[in-house]
């Protein structure tokens, strides 16, 4: 005769194993590449301004650190000691208004306040293949009162694009993401991708907003 409360707790047991076998697949099969974590601050000693002759024989190249995005002068980028999601530092990024549009009638329709990293930055986007991914993330952590909408964009080697928007709360943190998936049903090639902007229209703000910036990744999971 079969023993009931036996076979009950070997099918429990098979059970919990099982559970266990799938998280570890799960664990095993996450995976995160770090495209920029803001760890490398700027050298104060050298300028970012464009060498004369002389001075360019002496340094042909400036040193490589993770906040030289293309700015445009619209958003500037500093290391900061707190909200880093990870490493030590966050940027702290400040999105600028349009502060020369002063007279009645000229104000623009919108304000694109961006950065982007690139293949063509100073700071380099280390990777163009994300196929294996499912996710581009940043973190973003807000310390103002104000909710904002962030706006993610990325562009291939052949000039396609596609954006994504998301809400940046107010006094917290946020995470905007972008699913690869979304990059490949609007044609892009997500084996040869060349650069992601990060940006806000900040064209009915009455003060530039400031957001602390950490962790731009690709990643299989949210979590």
């Amino acid at each position: 005769m079969v023993d009931s409360k036996r076979v009950f707790g070997a099918l429990v047991l098979a059970a919990l194993l099982a559970g266990m076998a799938g998280c570890s697949k799960d664990a095993a099969q996450a995976k995160t590449l770090v495209l920029n974590s803001f760890e490398k601050a700027p050298d104060p000693s050298v300028s970012r301004q464009v060498y004369d002759l002389a001075e360019s024989l002496k340094k042909p190249e400036l040193p490589v650190d993770d906040y030289a995005w293309e700015t445009s002068g619209y958003v500037s980028l500093e290391p900061f000691n707190k909200y880093a999601t990870q490493g030590k530092t966050s940027a702290k990024a400040r999105f600028t208004i349009p502060g020369d549009f002063k007279k009645p009638g000229q104000k623009p329709k919108t304000w694109e306040a961006g950065m982007t990293l690139s293949t063509d930055s100073p700071t380099k986007l280390p990777a163009t293949d994300w196929a294996a991914f499912k996710f581009l993330a940043i973190d973003v952590y807000n310390t103002e009162n104000t909710e904002y909408q962030g706006y993610l964009r990325v562009i291939d080697s052949h000039s396609n694009l596609t954006q994504t928007a998301g809400l940046i709360k107010a006094k917290g943190k946020s995470t905007l993401f972008m699913e690869v998936t979304r990059l490949a049903e609007a044609r892009l090639d997500v084996h040869d991708l060349k650069a992601l902007t990060l940006y806000l229209d900040t064209v009915d703000q009455a003060s530039d907003p400031v957001l602390y910036l950490d962790n731009v990744r690709l990643t299989s999971t949210l979590r």
